[in-house]
């Protein structure tokens, strides 16, 4: 699939969601805005555009069974267990060693000594994760806030809890499923034979997803207390959304902090509804300029329906704090970091991402490409995602760093990127480094922004070759990292 049209599936799957959450009201509602099924529901829809261009490219897609099933090849009783992968719902049942001291010490990170008492007996609201602007935040507002992780939390609120569903048992929920699917994989870009086989393919995950979600809200609505004022980093984690919900429907405050820079960057406003503004109150952005960006406002407006949210700008995000590049060593060599992304196996995230084998394959060449320039290379690959940092192959192609990218970058003179809706990216952006980003084309900066990354960043447009396969053209690779160019200013 072209890129172009890889960004343009996910932006129309995005708006669809945000168009149904609005149509459902009460419950279901909050079930659907909690389960938020719209990862599994990109890589299905990715993976059947694909297959309907099979004949005419002459290739065959091979990859988990659920590709037989969207063939026609297999029924969906013969697949055993599912390959949508969901990250989401593996923050049920986390354990944390030495709970207490680390509560402890991460209230101690935002409240002065002498005013711990007061915050431990007293609190005016709970955090319930964290982040680099939540504490900057925190000290700044002088909030007498109390932590106490996430899943723990709910875990003991769950206990001997077994079934709390808030809708009328499998039947609505599977009505509800099929209301969802028959909206979300209503897609221009599909076949009616493939549609269907998407629906049959993913019912299961979705009443899964709706089930779960379903159970999480009825356990939160038999706990007797739950803090009036809520704050959290992002709404990621089914613990942390899940509470969010309830505390705004029982008439509650929920404050949730930006991670990672890049959300003020993006043109489109739906994702930013779905992932974050349908679940809270507050939304804080690390400056007052990142909160008056047109898609963000934009995002508040539409939101209105699924309850109000004031967007406000912080006075600095801590976490993008570049730090300082040490000295050049002595051959002179120019000094490039490669950051790659994570890679998430059966699965899509937003701004979607090539496929793993897709990108893998682009590594590889890319950092052949790079390598036979007049540069001392290095790869800092995600430390996340499916290969944990050790993506397969790549440890011959250029020397691997596998410290954090604030300790990595501080030994480059230039910094190269491929996707850039990352913590890293925002990072890149606040130093003095020469950035350069091979653009994909599959996220697409605001209007205010895009003059913006063009001055600060070299950008170079990833294309495809007569295989098909990610490329970019080698002078314009080579004039954008090695031509000379102005001090920059971190400022």
């Amino acid at each position: 699939m072209p890129f172009n049209d890889l960004f343009k599936l996910s932006h129309r799957l995005q708006r669809r969601f945000f168009e149904m959450l609005v149509g459902l009201e009460g419950d279901e509602r909050d079930v659907m805005a909690l389960a938020k099924p719209v990862v599994g529901t990109a890589i299905v829809m990715e993976t059947a555009v694909a297959l309907q261009a099979e004949g005419a490219s002459g290739l065959r897609l091979e990859g988990p069974p659920e590709l037989a099933v969207l063939r026609g090849d297999a029924p969906l009783d013969e697949l055993e267990e599912s390959s949508l992968v969901d990250g989401g719902a593996a923050n049920l049942t986390t354990q944390i060693p030495y709970q207490t001291l680390r509560r402890l010490a991460r209230t101690l990170s935002w409240t002065p000594l002498t005013r711990l008492p007061a915050t431990l007996a007293a609190p005016q609201a709970l955090a319930v994760t964290h982040n680099p602007l939540l504490v900057a935040e925190a000290r700044r507002r002088r909030t007498r806030l109390r932590f106490h992780h996430a899943a723990p939390l709910f875990g003991r609120m769950r206990q001997g809890v077994s079934e709390a569903p808030i809708l009328d048992g499998p039947g609505h929920i599977d009505a509800l499923a099929g209301h969802a699917l028959r909206s979300l994989i209503d897609d221009q870009a599909l076949t009616d034979e493939l549609r269907e086989r998407a629906i049959a393919l993913l019912r299961p995950y979705y009443v899964g997803k709706l089930a779960q979600a379903a159970h999480a809200l009825g356990v939160l609505r038999r706990v007797e207390r739950l803090p009036s004022a809520l704050w959290s980093g992002t709404a990621s984690s089914i613990p942390v959304r899940a509470m969010g919900i309830e505390v705004r429907r029982r008439g509650g405050t929920v404050t949730r902090f930006d991670h990672g820079g890049t959300m003020s960057l993006l043109a489109e406003p739906y994702s930013l509804v779905n992932s974050e503004f349908c679940v809270t109150s507050e939304f804080v952005l690390p400056s007052p300029t990142a909160a008056r960006q047109p898609a963000v406002t934009r995002a508040a407006e539409l939101s209105r329906p699924l309850g109000l949210i004031s967007v406000t700008g912080g006075r600095g995000d801590p976490g993008l704090d570049p730090g300082s590049a040490s000295p050049r060593s002595a051959n002179g060599r120019l000094r490039v970091l490669y950051v790659g992304t994570a890679f998430y196996g059966f699965s899509q995230i937003y701004p979607p991402l090539p496929r793993a084998p897709v990108y893998l394959d682009w590594q590889h060449r890319i950092l052949g490409m790079l390598g036979a320039l007049p540069v001392e290379l290095t790869h800092k690959p995600h430390p996340g995602g499916l290969f944990r940092g050790r993506p397969p192959g790549l440890d011959h192609v250029a020397r691997i760093d596998q410290r954090l990218f604030e300790e990595a970058m501080r030994d480059a003179d230039c910094l190269v990127f491929d996707f850039s809706a990352s913590t890293t990216f925002s990072i890149a952006l606040s130093s003095d480094r020469r950035v350069v980003l091979l653009d994909f084309g599959c996220m697409r900066f605001g209007d205010e922004i895009k003059p913006l990354i063009k001055e600060r960043c070299r950008i170079v447009p990833v294309t495809c070759d007569g295989r098909n396969r990610a490329t970019v053209d080698p002078e314009a690779l080579e004039a954008a990292v090695c031509a000379p160019g102005p001090a920059l200013d971190p400022a």
